[in-house]
């Protein structure tokens, strides 16, 4: 639960000039339709918001009170709509019909905007939550832009094209009018995709091959190769930069890469078919979705002990975290 703020007679009486800070871990159910608002301290559920159905990723907000859900639909049903969560309160605040663009996907957020993927328009598309408005749409044109990721300073925008065998990138640094756009391959089937904090490197999951590589941002080419398992869907590195982690989730898979070295170090195996991945503050610590298992677990790196646990739902998939001060 979130520390309410103290009276000023009570803060002055304390001393307490430090910000109010709180932190959340946001897991979807997408079977169930659900956003569940984790109390990361507690690991306790404080709030289950039902979404819809489809609900695959979510990213919260610059100040950490809203979250944005991605509806991208299921095999039945095609998806065309953002969901916005206000976490306090734990309810859905509005819903952004994202038609003609379809299949909202992968997240990724520079200042407040949110940028999506809509994958049946091999597309990205910027929501301008101020304005309630999607008003920037850049074309892809490669197969199936699943996941994005964005760097540090917001200026370069990549995609990992499933069908295309590649990554591409929308850069912004040159302040033009329109985006550079480059497509760089990669090898089969890109879906895991991480850019690190220096912004130098991107490491990209290929499902079709069971390899991890390292793509070089300076050169714009593949510099490194590494086993990962038969099918790392997801990657993401550690805040510090040091380690890489990858889950693979047709083996039940956490696997946990030495950055610098560009090996790697452990492969545990993890109960109940690992989805998504969220590094923790703490570089000793990785939160899992499981999604067979419907669970958020929290797991020690090293030795790959799941140290706790929390029921969410059917089919855990996309995680995040959101963070208030």
């Amino acid at each position: 639960m979130k520390t309410p703020l103290l009276p000023l007679a009570a803060c002055l009486s304390l001393s307490c000039a430090a910000p109010v800070y709180a932190a959340d871990i946001l897991a979807l159910d997408k079977e169930g339709g659900r956003l569940h608002v984790i109390d990361r301290d507690a690991f306790k559920l404080r709030h289950s918001v039902p979404v819809g159905e489809g609900a695959h990723e979510v990213i919260a907000s610059a100040d950490g009170r809203r979250a944005w859900v991605a509806l991208y639909g299921d095999q039945h049903q095609v998806g065309h709509t953002l969901v916005e969560v206000d976490l306090g309160a734990g309810r859905v605040e509005r819903r952004i019909d994202t038609a003609p663009l379809l299949r909202p996907h992968g997240l990724a957020r520079a200042g407040e905007n949110i940028y999506f993927t809509a994958e049946l328009n091999r597309a990205v598309a910027r929501l301008n939550p101020a304005e309630g408005r999607i008003d920037r749409v850049y074309g892809i044109g490669r197969e199936a832009s699943h996941m994005i990721e964005i760097s540090a300073d917001g200026q370069q925008l990549f995609t990992a094209d499933m069908l295309s065998d590649s990554v591409s990138r929308l850069d912004f640094r040159a302040k033009a009018p329109l985006p550079e756009l480059s497509h760089y391959p990669v090898g089969a089937k890109p879906e895991g995709l991480a850019v690190h904090p220096d912004g130098r490197q991107a490491w990209v999951g290929l499902n079709g091959e069971g390899k991890l590589q390292v793509l070089d941002l300076e050169l714009g080419q593949v510099v490194a190769s590494l086993p990962a398992g038969s099918y790392p869907a997801r990657v993401e590195f550690s805040r510090d930069g040091r380690l890489a982690f990858a889950i693979d989730p047709k083996e039940s898979r956490l696997l946990v890469f030495d950055v610098a070295a560009r090996k790697p170090l452990h492969a545990h195996r993890i109960e109940g078919v690992p989805l998504g991945i969220l590094p923790a503050a703490d570089p000793s610590r990785v939160y899992l979705t499981l999604a067979q298992a419907g669970e958020v677990v929290e797991v020690e790196v090293a030795s790959g002990r799941v140290l706790r646990r929390l029921d969410v739902g059917q089919v855990a998939d996309g995680i995040a975290l959101a963070e208030t001060g």
